[in-house]
């Protein structure tokens, strides 16, 4: 399967917690184009984001501290379910 690090991630993984971000506050439209990505990239099913790219919008959401604990605030606030389980 090769590297996690380096595999890139489908868009419907991504989706709930980016919706998120938006419900929190965050301006998406900013934070997708600072990682070269746009609000179509994610909504097309069978498209996927570079790992970096992903990274580069968590991270660009950190740098703006609009919530305090990011990670536990995406936790409690995506919905259960919102991102599918994939069983190998």
């Amino acid at each position: 399967m090769g590297d996690p690090a380096l595999v890139a991630h489908d868009t419907r993984e991504l989706r709930g917690m980016i919706g998120t971000l938006e419900r929190i506050g965050y301006d998406l439209d900013p934070l997708l184009a600072s990682a070269g990505l746009r609000r179509q990239d994610l909504e097309n099913p069978d498209s996927y984001v570079a790992p970096a790219a992903c990274a580069a919008v968590f991270a660009g959401a950190l740098r703006q501290h609009r919530v305090k604990n990011l990670a536990l605030q995406l936790a409690l606030q995506t919905p259960i379910g919102v991102t599918p389980c994939w069983i190998m």
